[in-house]
């Protein structure tokens, strides 16, 4: 019962931390360093009055934090970008499709971190306002106080079948969108290919083929360019 309890909360810990980051670990190796997180703790509670087991534990930490002595944090490069899974295949599909607008659905930093990789992305941070861009949005101007300034921009999915896009001002440089991905407002945006950080509904991606999903994110492009 020990055992269990402390795995879960460890599995519990380490899986709301790699959501934070963007799941950059996978479940995998999530539940593998849970393990051993919690036998490694369990020999401590269990076996708490003898040496031994007190002496494997330090050892094993000394055994798995040993491979960071020689790494200096400050200086450690962009590996972790540069590896990262969804990096490779959004670069990949970029070499391939060079020019194309993306668009992110259901995640505020993902954008950005296309955009990172070259990718142009219409969502994420907007320095100064593609007006242009947001009035085929909203032809009306009517939310033009929202989206006129610097902002972190998000997207979620509205299908209502009437093509209506809605603007909501979250705080002073965050605003949020919701429309249909298969808006025809898209594809005069250019729009090609759309991220959505969750396995989206059959009703969002009517109008798309799949092209790859990892990393808990899905890739899709739009037929109609």
């Amino acid at each position: 019962m020990a055992l269990a309890s402390v795995f879960i909360i460890a599995f519990g810990i380490n899986y709301l931390l790699n959501k934070q980051a963007d799941r950059f670990f996978s479940i995998f190796q999530i539940f593998n360093a849970s393990v051993l997180f919690s036998i490694l703790n369990w020999l401590i509670i269990y076996f708490h009055e003898n040496k031994i087991y007190q002496y494997i534990f330090v050892a094993c930490c000394i055994l798995f934090i040993g491979s960071n002595i020689f790494v200096n944090p400050l200086s450690k490069g962009l590996s972790p970008y540069f590896e990262n899974r969804l990096y490779q295949t959004v670069t990949e599909i970029s070499r391939k499709d060079p020019g194309a607008r993306w668009l992110v659905y259901g995640n505020m930093t993902v954008p950005n971190f296309l955009k990172a990789a070259g990718v142009n992305c219409f969502n994420g941070v907007q320095y100064a306002p593609e007006l242009h861009k947001l009035y085929i949005l909203d032809p009306q101007r009517r939310s033009d106080s929202v989206y006129n300034r610097y902002a972190h921009i998000v997207f979620s999915p509205l299908v209502d079948g009437k093509d209506s896009v809605h603007f909501a001002l979250m705080q002073g440089d965050y605003y949020h969108v919701q429309m249909d991905p298969c808006s025809p407002r898209l594809h005069q945006l250019g729009i090609k290919y759309v991220v959505f950080g969750y396995k989206p509904s059959d009703a969002e991606v009517r109008c798309m083929t799949p092209v790859k999903d990892t990393c808990g994110f899905f890739i899709y492009k739009r037929a109609d360019l």
